[in-house]
């Protein structure tokens, strides 16, 4: 009975056989490392698992874009959704309610010249600004609807930006001198009671010039032409706006 262990050239002929064995590294672990990475990777694999791999990726790139992204404004926000009826309603009336209660918190400042037009600005309250149109000049009729009424000639020249709730106003200098108070900014029913106060004030004006011209043509009898009329006057402020300091 012959013994393997005693023999060398047995033993070294096993040790050959079993090197290159354990020399060679696995197809398993290069999978683990390099998974994921490159389709070159996995040039070990079956072909008709390589064109699955390759389906699968081309599928993704077709969802990428086809894929929907929400449109935005120039400004980067998104586009509002369109209200609702009811929302709508509720706007309105909320509109109209604070276009009823709020004009008496406006705020009118005094008049400020320079040497070719006078300047003045009105302040209204954060609630009552919203109503009107943003990022642009607003028209003499789209103040008048929120309860800024002022005397004739003012014109909206300016956006202030870190506070657009201000409206900063502009006119001719002596504008009232030059023209009169011939279309106040006010409601169509408040220019007709303002014009009627005006004639009024007129016509006592006329009666005063006739009165001094009979006086002086009882002491002499010489006629005196009539004192020039001055413009119209400007009406008041309503009595419920406050003035700005």
């Amino acid at each position: 009975m012959s013994n393997d262990e005693n023999n060398p050239q047995l033993h070294d002929t096993k040790a050959t056989t079993q090197a290159p064995s354990a020399a060679k590294p696995t197809n398993s672990n290069t999978l683990a490392k390099n998974e994921g990475t490159n389709l070159k990777e996995y040039n070990n694999l079956m072909p008709k698992t390589i064109e699955e791999i390759k389906e699968i990726q081309a599928r993704g790139r077709k969802l990428l874009i086809k894929k929907k992204y929400i449109k935005r404004s120039r400004l980067g926000l998104q586009q509002q959704q369109p209200k609702s009826e009811e929302e709508l309603k509720l706007e309105q009336l909320q509109r109209q309610k604070d276009i009823k209660e709020l004009p008496s918190q406006i705020m009118y400042s005094l008049y400020y010249q320079d040497d070719e037009f006078e300047y003045r600005h009105v302040v209204l309250p954060v609630n009552l600004a919203r109503w009107l149109p943003q990022n642009r000049l607003l028209k003499k009729e789209e103040w008048i609807e929120v309860g800024v009424h002022q005397s004739s000639g003012w014109e909206h020249y300016m956006i202030y930006k870190p506070e657009p709730h201000i409206l900063l106003f502009k006119r001719e200098k002596n504008y009232l001198m030059k023209y009169g108070d011939h279309d106040p900014q006010y409601p169509p029913e408040e220019v007709e009671r303002i014009k009627k106060q005006q004639q009024a004030l007129l016509q006592q004006q006329r009666e005063q010039q006739q009165t001094t011209v009979d006086d002086t043509s009882n002491h002499s009898s010489q006629t005196l032409p009539p004192a020039p009329l001055h413009p119209d006057p400007a009406p008041l402020p309503p009595p419920n706006h406050q003035s700005a300091k």
